[in-house]
């Protein structure tokens, strides 16, 4: 498995994106707000060096994607579909106009760019969290 490390301003400057587009439901909120969450235990994780403290941080940030799941779940009930349907649905470029799918497939570039590669000089005792 290749390791990454993560970029806190990508991942922040898309939180912001997120949050600008007034969507104020209540599940909404809830997976921003785990995002944000997310974002800033990867950046505690990659600041310690304490085996310890990177222990609790990896089953925090498990907690976290636990929610963010549970989250997105509702989130897809509230528009009448499955997780599953969704990612079929953002998958179809037929589903979007030629402008709309290339602004889903900018979101997916961003999104990719939060990774970053692990410098391999930099050793690492714990496994980054997936």
């Amino acid at each position: 498995m290749n390791k990454t490390s993560f970029n806190y301003e990508a991942l922040m400057s898309l939180v912001r994106e997120m949050e600008s587009y007034g969507d104020s439901s209540l599940h909404t909120q809830s997976f921003i707000n785990l995002v944000r969450r997310m974002a800033t235990l990867f950046q505690q994780w990659q600041a310690t060096g304490d085996d310890e403290e990177r222990q609790h941080i990896e089953e925090t940030l498990q907690k976290c994607q636990r929610e963010i799941s549970q989250v997105f779940e509702n989130i897809c009930t509230e528009y009448g579909m499955t997780s599953k349907e969704v990612h079929e649905y953002v998958d179809d470029p037929q589903n979007f106009s030629q402008g709309d799918w290339e602004e889903v497939q900018e979101m997916r570039r961003r999104v990719e760019d939060t990774r970053q590669p692990v410098n391999k000089t930099r050793k690492r005792r714990s496994r980054l969290p997936a």
